[in-house]
């Protein structure tokens, strides 16, 4: 189990303005918390076999008051929609990977990974303000809340060669998701194989080539 905290004890900066000016001010970096529980556990299945399994939850949050619109008493009637974000973004990590050897020289690898990042902020929308002036031509100005979701299946297989020589093939297909994108939805998949030569110990060459769809 890990916690990190953040605590900022300078809030804001204030700008003094020229005489019957209205003063600025700018929130700095603020107070946020992370928290996460991890586990990870190695199964070994026979000899020549293992199963590894790991798993991340976390989460971050951030709920730091804002500051209003404006100190400028014209803004007076000018209301946040919320007095703080009340952010909140869950983490989940889970890694599953086999590996084996069933004959001499000959290495097989299966590995799925899984990775999510739920937001659970609320998107809000906020009135332009600019140099003091209210700018509502363009409509108001919305938090996007980010989510990202991605699925990953490695598969490898390698073969040792006499000379020093190692063949690998494998092949991946990878899907993301994204709730706000252009393209919310993309979907990978890359056979690809390598073989690499080490003439020498510490010197090796590799080629490899890959095809993406």
């Amino acid at each position: 189990y890990e916690r990190s905290e953040f605590a900022n004890n300078d809030d804001v900066v204030t700008v003094v303005a020229p005489v019957g000016a209205t003063p600025a001010q700018n929130q700095l970096s603020p107070d946020n918390e992370y928290s996460q529980i991890a586990w990870n556990a190695g199964i070994s299945m026979g000899k020549t076999s293992r199963l590894h399994l790991s798993l991340l939850k976390g989460t971050r949050e951030q709920d730091e008051q804002f500051l209003p619109y404006s100190l400028g008493s014209n803004f007076a009637d000018l209301v946040l929609p919320q007095q703080s974000l009340d952010g909140e973004v869950d983490i989940t990590h889970y890694n599953v990977k086999f590996t084996t050897r069933p004959i001499a020289k000959l290495n097989l690898l299966a590995r799925y990974t899984y990775d999510e990042r739920d937001s659970n902020t609320d998107s809000v929308g906020y009135a332009p303000v600019r140099f003091d002036a209210r700018t509502y031509s363009d409509g108001p100005r919305v938090n996007p809340a980010y989510s990202l979701e991605s699925e990953k299946l490695e598969l490898q297989a390698s073969y040792r060669l006499p000379g020093r020589i190692k063949l690998t093939v494998g092949y991946d297909d990878l899907s993301k998701k994204r709730n706000i994108a252009e393209v919310e939805t993309v979907d990978e998949t890359m056979p690809w194989a390598r073989i690499k030569w080490a003439p020498v110990p510490g010197l090796n060459f590799s080629l490899k080539y890959e095809d993406s769809d």
